[in-house]
């Protein structure tokens, strides 16, 4: 039902909102499950373009290549005028669900959380993340929370009581012990995940590994 063709380019559709006009743009052969965040800006040639940051894959796995995927975090620059893709790697961790403060969505930010694995963990299975990591876009600092033997889901931002910089708040996912089959919830400081927990809440029963999350204010 599903085959991958890698020796085909990727290709890439801007659909302006005003009036469904489609512009192309075709890169290297890649694959892309999840977005971190997009958005427009002008040129130095007083032109616009939009940047795109996402953690891409050389496949998508699935056993629709013979090899395994390898992952890194990319970012694209569509140029609208020129019609022409300019690339730069922010990072080549291995990551899944990165997750901005979602009141930046399609503005410029800084910062995002993802999951992310320890390759040292031979005990780690496909699909499973041991690590939380927050990184900076603006100058490719990594901040790490090791999970051991515990897998971590999505994070989800929350804002602090009144904040309105970005990221000032908290970053909240499910973690599961896979030696204690327990689920606990945790609560971490946005600005420093590998500090202690703000709070870690006991599940009355296990979670599944689950794929995504939102933070609905009350």
């Amino acid at each position: 039902m599903l085959q991958w063709g890698s020796d085909s380019p990727t290709r890439m559709a801007v659909v302006r909102r005003s009036d469904g006009a489609v512009t192309w743009f075709e890169s290297d052969t890649f694959w892309v499950w999840h977005f971190i965040n997009a958005h427009e800006r002008p040129t130095a040639g007083g032109g616009t373009e939009i940047v795109v940051d996402c953690p891409i894959w050389s496949n998508p796995g699935m056993g629709l290549a013979p090899e395994p995927g390898e992952a890194q975090i990319r970012r694209f620059r569509l140029d609208l005028d020129r019609r022409t893709v300019h690339t730069e790697d922010l990072s080549d961790l291995t990551t899944a669900f990165p997750r901005i403060d979602d009141r930046r969505t399609g503005q410029p930010n800084r910062w995002f959380h993802a999951a992310a694995k320890d390759p040292d963990d031979p005990d780690l299975h496909g699909g499973e993340w041991n690590r939380l990591i927050r990184l900076d876009t603006e100058t490719g600092t990594v901040r790490t929370r090791d999970g051991g033997r515990t897998r971590f889901g999505e994070a989800v931002f929350a804002p602090r009581a009144g904040a309105t910089a970005e990221d000032d708040g908290y970053v909240m996912t499910y973690a599961f012990d896979v030696d204690t089959l327990e689920t606990t919830f945790v609560i971490l400081d946005a600005a420093d995940i590998a500090a202690e927990p703000v709070a870690v809440l006991e599940m009355p029963h296990r979670v599944p590994a689950g794929l995504h999350g939102n933070w609905l204010p009350a």
